[in-house]
């Protein structure tokens, strides 16, 4: 479940991120948690329980695109995550078509798709 919390780190990261160079970015931040078990003769016989959480951000900067991702969700390791990510994409080749989509374009773009497989 994402908290209050987490929407309130995941800004932060964004704000963080435009304010060290980058011109876009989108962040991603994600929590999982799973359990499952298996019966064996009618008795339990294994039980598994997992948890993640993390956060990915995909970064403009200078007409370059870079996508990097921690599982260190402490805002001291996030800001060297970010600075790091923001000059490491500094060294890729520039790519002027790659571009954080506008979110309008996108939901007209999905409408025009599902009208086209809907007419198919």
């Amino acid at each position: 479940m994402i908290t209050d919390n987490n929407k309130k780190l995941a800004q932060w990261a964004m704000d963080f991120a435009l304010k060290n160079g980058c011109q876009a970015a989108k962040v991603v931040l994600y929590a999982n948690s799973n359990t499952s078990f298996e019966l064996r003769d009618a008795k339990m016989d294994r039980l598994q329980q997992a948890s993640e959480s993390g956060m990915g951000i995909n970064v403009y900067v200078d007409g370059r695109y870079g996508n990097y991702s921690t599982n260190r969700l402490d805002k001291k390791e996030l800001e060297t995550f970010i600075k790091n990510g923001i000059e490491s994409t500094r060294y890729l080749a520039p790519d002027e078509f790659r571009v954080l989509a506008n979110p309008i374009c996108r939901c007209s773009m999905i409408r025009s798709l599902v009208s086209i497989r809907m007419i198919k």
